[in-house]
């Protein structure tokens, strides 16, 4: 029998490597989050509704996206304790309008949400501006809840009283036109807007037009809100200024965009808050809801917009903008094209 040989030390090393390697992962695997059935289901419910609804979920990398939620529920026992686990999938989502609502009614929301949370878009109610008899004047407010038809008609009435034969224009003031429900100023301002198709809710896959008529707001084939009625301007479609600043979002945003591509209009001031986008909300098993961005606005001919409205003017100063709306709609001069006569003379 031959002489036996031995690997050499090297070797030796590299074999037990190789085969310490294979028997263990190299690195230790995390502990998994503990959470109690409730609390887990729970999550698992808020999860799957924004994968399945939100308008961006292709965008997302939802097992990473779970995985980071559920270990900030870890230790939960309670729905109540998964309230900040919620609060970071609002946060990763990113989108400041989506939200969720506890079974006893409390908001939670995106720590950035803008209007709601930091305050970013609540401002002051603008002060009614003294106005030259030529130029009539609405004010536009919406509210998150109420009697609709009485706020349609409220919108209705001070545009009856201000209606005169020979008004220059309007101004359409939705200077902080909060969120809220946006068919009842839908409605109400829809003698100045105008009869059509105003706007569309533009989702994955899906168009949906809305707009005004003989004193109903419309969505789609629903009616909304349907004044009995309904006033008639002297002089159909008139000239418009329409004013906005930071304090317009959501459902004040949709009147502002209401209002895009409509002939002999023009819009002053500030860019809107950027929530010009549409949540709907989802019911969760135990009474709670999530708030989900579902579509964006978009204008009469499906411009889409998902952010702020910027106005055709930007304009500081609140007596700014109204002094420039009124010289617009006395003139009727786009200030491009008298810039343009200037430079021909």
């Amino acid at each position: 029998m031959g002489a036996r040989t031995w690997p050499s030390a090297a070797l030796v090393l590299a074999l037990l490597a190789v085969a310490t390697a294979c028997g263990r992962p190299a690195t230790a695997p995390s502990r998994q989050p503990v959470l109690s059935t409730t609390a887990a289901a729970h999550l698992e419910q808020v999860v799957s509704t924004l994968r399945m609804q939100w308008y961006w979920r292709h965008t997302v990398l939802w097992p990473e996206f779970r995985e980071r939620v559920f270990e900030r529920a870890d230790g939960a026992s309670t729905i109540p304790e998964t309230f900040d686990a919620i609060r970071l999938a609002l946060t990763m989502l990113g989108d400041r309008h989506s939200y969720y609502i506890t079974a006893d009614g409390e908001f939670i929301f995106n720590p950035q949400s803008p209007s709601r949370v930091t305050g970013t878009c609540v401002i002051q109610d603008p002060t009614p501006p003294a106005l030259p008899a030529s130029v009539g004047y609405v004010r536009v407010r919406i509210f998150l809840e109420g009697d609709t038809l009485a706020q349609a008609t409220a919108i209705q009435d001070a545009i009856r009283a201000a209606d005169r034969d020979d008004l220059e224009g309007w101004i359409v003031d939705l200077r902080n036109s909060r969120g809220g429900n946006m068919w009842p100023a839908l409605a109400g301002i829809g003698p100045v807007l105008g009869t059509g198709t105003a706007g569309h809710f533009v989702g994955i896959g899906s168009v949906t037009p809305w707009g005004y008529e003989d004193g109903r707001a419309w969505l789609g084939s629903a009616t909304m809100v349907a004044l009995a009625g309904p006033y008639e301007l002297r002089r159909p479609m008139p000239r418009v200024a329409v004013l906005t600043d930071i304090g317009v979002s959501s459902s004040g945003e949709a009147i502002a965009i209401a209002f895009r591509g409509r002939p002999n209009t023009r819009s002053f001031g500030a860019a809107t808050c950027g929530l010009s986008t549409a949540v709907a909300q989802f019911p969760l098993t135990n009474g709670a809801r999530v708030g989900v961005v579902t579509s964006l606005m978009a204008d009469r001919r499906q411009a889409t917009y998902g952010n702020e409205v910027i106005p055709d003017e930007v304009i500081g100063g609140a007596d700014e903008v109204v002094a420039r709306a009124v010289a617009w709609l006395v003139t009727g001069a786009d200030p491009l094209q008298l810039s343009s006569v200037r430079q021909d003379d």
